[in-house]
């Protein structure tokens, strides 16, 4: 393990434990079960501890959070660290939070760091537009853990994965299950309180809410489907979903962006966020998905070529 590197984030996240596990990587994970000001006082003063305390050469942030970036780059010239983000979309083009002082901060954070990472070309064009270095990474594949199939109704059964956030058009897909017919099974993850309870009432007999699912069987669930869908209205996103989808090799229905359609072309069908959209990506889906899923073995070995290559560049920058 790499000493003198230390890769520091303030949630935990499957993209940044893997990174960790496979370059071999020191991570480590601030969490604070306390909300607002409270956990931003109480995670600046572990970060300024942790990073005063371990004293890396080279620092990896994820950002978001855009608050544990800015404090990395206000102590890297204190400490003479290189300094990494980790810059997932939200802190490259702000979509959720896209207010003007959001956008100065992250330009700010893109300009000033020693490189950026992202997750595809069109991130990177950003970065440049913005004065940054980029370096191309996508979420490597992860592994799941052994699971038990189980039954799940209907004659093509799909997954939605959903946090119900505030970037996935849940309204469409609800309008869409309601014209396709009930061979078309729908389950859709996540925690249900974070939907109005009309809606909850009223969802078409072909849609099933899991709700929240633990490790197991959430893996579980997407094993025993035909295939995933994980949507996003959020421009050149590569939802974390997909991977998992792929690591289960079930085929996927994912939204149409430039990004997606680039690194996902093997393993997806793809859609425009419109009800019209949605039935007919989902007619082809069930048409396709065997072949899709025959091809997924050779797929997975293409990409997991590519993302080899790309990670030793991030050694190399380390080194």
């Amino acid at each position: 393990m790499m000493s003198n590197v230390l890769f520091l984030t303030w949630i935990q996240h499957r993209r940044t434990r893997h990174l960790c596990e496979r370059l071999d990587l020191p991570l480590a994970e601030l969490i604070s079960r306390h909300r607002g000001l409270r956990r931003y006082l109480e995670l600046t003063t572990r970060t300024i501890k942790t990073l005063y305390t371990r004293r890396p050469r080279v620092l990896i942030a994820q950002s978001p959070s855009v608050v544990l970036a800015l404090l990395c780059l206000i102590f890297r010239p204190l400490l003479r660290y290189r300094l990494i983000i980790d810059a997932h979309n939200e802190a490259v083009e702000p979509y959720l939070h896209p207010s003007a002082i959001m956008r100065g901060l992250t330009r700010l954070l893109i300009k000033r760091s020693d490189l950026i990472i992202v997750t595809n070309e069109q991130l990177a064009a950003a970065v440049i537009e913005q004065g940054g270095r980029p370096l191309i990474l996508p979420d490597g594949i992860p592994t799941p853990p052994a699971v038990t199939r189980k039954e799940l109704a209907g004659r093509f059964k799909v997954v939605l994965i959903s946090t119900f956030a505030g970037d996935e058009p849940f309204d469409v897909v609800v309008d869409a299950m309601r014209k396709m017919g009930s061979d078309i099974h729908l389950y859709v993850t996540g925690n249900p309180s974070k939907l109005p309870v009309e809606v909850r009432q009223s969802l078409p007999s072909n849609m099933t809410l899991t709700g929240f699912l633990d490790e197991d069987d959430y893996w579980s669930t997407l094993a025993s489907a035909d295939a995933v869908m994980d949507l996003t209205t959020m421009k050149n996103c590569l939802v974390c979903g997909a991977y998992e989808a792929v690591a289960v090799q079930r085929p996927l229905l994912l939204s149409r962006n430039d990004a997606s359609v680039e690194l996902f072309s093997d393993f997806a069908v793809f859609t425009e966020n419109t009800v019209k959209g949605l039935t007919e990506a989902l007619s082809a889906l069930w048409n396709q998905h065997q072949d899709i899923h025959d091809a997924m073995a050779d797929s997975r070995l293409r990409f997991e070529e590519k993302w080899n290559r790309r990670a030793n560049e991030l050694l190399r920058f380390i080194a």
